[in-house]
């Protein structure tokens, strides 16, 4: 049903989140009277119309995420009285005409996403005046117009940038200056001219270019124009100089070298089978369809790309395994460490049924991309610090702080010569409660964690405590067993036969240590 015009009435409120339901109807203007909000999320709804102008009057909203609804009509341009949003997050709607040039006052904004939209113009100059802006700029499926400004090397802080599916043109020459991406995506445009010599386009992927005729590298040998039936980007060489044995020599050597890597991947494939290590059950487990595309949504400022985690997900790295999934120490160039955690599938059936059906498998994403967009708002000092998160069809991978020293069950249980004095102890156990104090009550919404034990209470170098595996339990439950246990308490890898509702309770995970 509709958001009642009631809830204008609760001038005292400082969050509201109504995301993941079935609102339908306009956002009411009277919302404007909750003039203490600081964060709105109505994400994930069947919301319509247009956005209110009324919005701007709330002064003190810092997030607001409309994203994943049915909303229409333009931006309102008076958005860019919110001088205090740090994150304005749209995509994923039917939001028509430019992009406003007043966003450019939002001067503390750190991530906008218009992705998804039937948004037309050009990337307005004024909008290259947020220099704060850090995170990630998303303006990709849209139908913007025109070039590049010339002032995005404003963006000097900025992580992600995807301008991908629109009809821009011009050089990629002003993304040049953007020293600190990470991630960048310009495929499926109009650019023309060669790739800027930096470290950043020599390493990106041929996907994050296609689709743009006359965009070349230096030397102009190699054009990305398009992907092929399967959704792969094909190189063409377009040099009107070369000869046509040249052209048949380059097409013959591709075939060779495809020819000799698929050789080579069966014999892996039936070295692993024959060592007991393989099998479509395993592949499908631990995710073995890398190579499809990856969505990437940060929740902090990153040095490393998507490109590196993967890379580094290998069985030398391995440093745990639990009921939600592998966790990895990831070692980046700059030697930086992380945790990476892959998710296990929610079911192999649905994970395959998803890996064919793009309908189905796009509902999942959605689903799971506003799942973790909660978890990326929490901030606490006992609540180990979530980084971002990455997905494709078949992989699903949460990126943390690495604790050096560990779980607090390691050093109590596995690590010899070692004893933990009683005041660290208690300082543990103090700080793991004030975390849960604050899933419990100052989280919107509340979130209880369901698996709190040692081993996932990781531990600082100083010995603070860090509660880890927060919000798992949704993103890895599915189905009938989600909905009918979503309101119990208690591990999901062990409910009380007394508090669960059918005749046989769940114990998939009751082999680790408790």
């Amino acid at each position: 049903g509709p958001i009642p015009a009631e809830i204008g009435g609760l001038k005292s409120i400082d969050f509201l989140d109504l995301s993941g339901n079935r609102l339908t109807g306009p956002i009411p203007a009277s919302i404007r009277n909750c003039s203490q909000l600081q964060m709105v999320n109505l994400s994930n709804n069947t919301l319509s119309d247009a956005i209110p102008d009324s919005l701007s009057l709330i002064t003190r909203l810092q997030v607001l995420d409309l994203s994943l609804n049915r909303l229409a009509g333009p931006i309102p341009g008076n958005f860019g009285k919110l001088a205090s949003m740090n994150k304005l997050v749209l995509n994923g709607n039917s939001l028509t005409g430019p992009i406003p040039t007043s966003l450019g006052q939002c001067s503390n904004l750190e991530l906008l996403d218009l992705s998804t939209n039937q948004l037309t113009g050009s990337i307005p100059d004024d909008l290259c005046l947020i220099e704060g802006l850090d995170i990630a700029l998303n303006l990709s499926r849209n139908a913007l117009t025109g070039p590049i400004p010339a002032k995005i090397s404003a963006f000097s802080k900025l992580s992600v940038l995807d301008l991908s599916y629109n009809m821009l043109d011009g050089s990629l020459t002003p993304l040049a200056g953007l020293e600190n991406l990470v991630t960048l995506n310009v495929s499926n445009n109009n650019f023309t001219g060669y790739l800027p010599d930096t470290k950043l386009f020599r390493q990106l992927s041929a996907s994050d270019l296609a689709g743009n005729q006359g965009l070349c590298t230096h030397g102009g040998d190699v054009c990305f124009v398009t992907l092929d039936a399967n959704g792969r980007p094909i190189m063409m060489v377009e040099a009107e100089s070369r000869r046509v044995h040249k052209l048949k020599l380059a097409i013959a050597l591709l075939i060779t070298a495809t020819v000799a890597m698929v050789l080579g991947m069966i014999g892996v494939i039936r070295a692993r089978r024959m060592g007991g290590k393989g099998g479509e059950d395993d592949d499908y487990e631990m995710g073995g369809e890398m190579s499809w595309p990856w969505q990437f949504t940060p929740f902090q400022k990153l040095s490393f790309s998507v490109d590196q985690v993967v890379r580094s997900l290998v069985d030398a790295n391995v440093v745990g395994k639990g009921c939600s999934g592998v966790v990895y120490r990831v070692q980046m160039d700059n030697g930086e460490a992380i945790a990476v955690k892959k998710l296990w599938p929610t079911s192999a059936s649905a994970g395959k049924l998803a890996a064919k059906e793009d309908c189905n498998s796009s509902r999942v994403r959605d689903s799971f991309s506003a799942e973790v967009r909660t978890l990326g708002s929490i901030r606490h000092k006992n609540i180990v610090r979530f980084l971002g998160c990455c997905w494709n069809k078949s992989t699903r991978l949460l990126m943390y702080d690495y604790m050096g020293n560990g779980s607090l069950g390691g050093l109590l249980h596995e690590r010899t010569g070692f004893s933990l004095e009683w005041d660290l102890r208690y300082q543990i156990v103090l700080g793991a409660a004030q975390g849960l104090a604050y899933l419990h009550h100052d989280c919107v919404p509340p979130i209880v964690h369901r698996d709190i034990k040692a081993n996932n209470i990781l531990i600082g170098l100083d010995f603070e405590a860090y509660i880890a595996d927060f919000g798992l339990a949704k993103l890895v439950e599915d189905g009938d067993l989600a909905r009918s246990s979503n309101t119990l308490a208690g591990s999901y890898g062990y409910i009380a036969p007394g508090r669960y509702p059918n005749r046989n309770p769940p114990f998939g995970c009751c082999s680790e240590r408790q």
